[in-house]
């Protein structure tokens, strides 16, 4: 075999393996023709979220927000929390760790959030994904860490989270709420008991069909109408059933 004919065969070799390691598009695109800017990039969000791939996104053009935006959709919807890091703008980059953490149920995931804002909603929602209250007590913000305590003490009959709760209102609904969910007096002792204490104790006594409960309320022309009123309703489904 002459040199010419070698030179050939390893210019063949050669093409063929270069032919081979192009890489197919990652998607067929179907946006590009597309006339206007601001529809064909919209196009591209769409494609990405639907097809579950970031690679759509950096054909967005003119439009660094909404390339950001657009990871942060498809992480999320990915549910991968490595994509978020990505990121750069602080604000997307902590909305897609926060969302990302809730699903996945991770609070470590909320310590690497940098904008406050979203860090504290990530917490919320990882302590209702978690059913912890604990991890209400990472909130920052005192409205949200309350309404926090709030929901999960409803929602798992934990009315000891109620005691956590700063806003005073909030705090004795939360009590009320729990103790009749629970039909236990005892929490009607940790509210204003000329207030909503009194009623407490009736409304407990209705849901346990136990007009003796209204003798822990100390003031004997409350209890009376207490027990009148608890005889009345029991006589009353009594009477209906």
């Amino acid at each position: 075999m002459n040199k010419a004919v070698i030179l050939l065969a390893v210019a063949a070799v050669v093409f063929i393996a270069s032919c081979s390691s192009v890489k197919e598009p990652a998607f067929e695109d179907s946006c590009a023709e597309i006339n206007r800017t601001a529809e064909r990039n919209n196009c591209y969000v769409e494609l990405a979220v639907s097809l579950n791939i970031t690679e759509p996104c950096s054909s967005i053009a003119d439009n660094d927000k909404l390339v950001e935006s657009c990871y942060a959709k498809v992480s999320i919807s990915a549910v991968n929390r490595l994509g978020c890091q990505e990121i750069q703008d602080d604000k997307i980059r902590s909305y897609c760790l926060a969302k990302v953490a809730g699903v996945r149920a991770e609070l470590p995931i909320c310590e690497n959030i940098d904008n406050s804002d979203w860090k504290d909603i990530c917490y919320y929602d990882v302590a209702e994904a978690t059913n912890k209250t604990e991890i209400c007590g990472n909130i920052v913000w005192n409205p949200l860490s309350d309404k926090c305590y709030d929901s999960l003490a409803r929602k798992i009959n934990y009315g000891a989270g109620c005691v956590f709760i700063k806003d005073g209102d909030m705090r004795e609904r939360c009590f009320l709420a729990v103790a009749i969910s629970t039909e236990n007096a005892d929490l009607c002792n940790e509210l204003d008991i000329k207030g909503s204490g009194w009623t407490c104790f009736q409304k407990v006594a209705k849901a346990k069909r136990d007009a003796g409960i209204c003798g822990l309320i100390g003031v004997k022309s409350v209890e009376d109408n207490c027990r009148r009123v608890v005889n009345d309703y029991i006589a009353e489904t009594v009477n209906s059933t």
